[in-house]
C-alpha cells in the first residue's frame, strides 16, 4: 500500500491502544522503504496486562506480527512486546 495516509492510520490504531487501554508504548518505529508501510510499537507489560492485549491485538486487522518476551531476571513478571502493524 502506498497511500500517504497509511502510516498515519497506523499511528492512529497505536494510539486508540494507548487511549483505550492505558498502554504507552517505549518505541514507536515506522518500517519500510522509501515509503513507510508498516509501523512496530515496542512495550513493556506485566503478565496479567499481556494476557489482556494479546485478546485485543488479535482482533486488529492490519497486524501483521506479535512478539512476546520475557525480561527474564530480575524483572521476570514483566514481558517486552512488540507489535507490528502494516506491512
Amino acid at each position: 500500500m502506498h497511500d500517504p495516509q497509511n502510516l498515519a492510520d497506523l499511528v492512529g490504531i497505536a494510539v486508540s491502544l494507548r487511549n483505550k487501554y492505558g498502554i504507552t508504548p517505549f518505541h514507536a518505529a515506522a518500517q519500510g522503504y522509501p515509503i513507510p508501510n508498516a509501523l512496530t510499537v515496542r512495550y513493556f507489560l506485566e503478565g496479567i496486562t499481556v494476557n489482556k492485549i494479546v485478546n485485543i491485538v488479535l482482533d486488529i486487522p492490519r497486524l501483521s506480527a506479535l512478539t512476546i518476551l520475557p525480561r527474564g531476571i530480575p524483572r521476570t513478571a514483566q514481558f517486552e512486546v512488540a507489535i507490528t502493524l502494516g506491512g
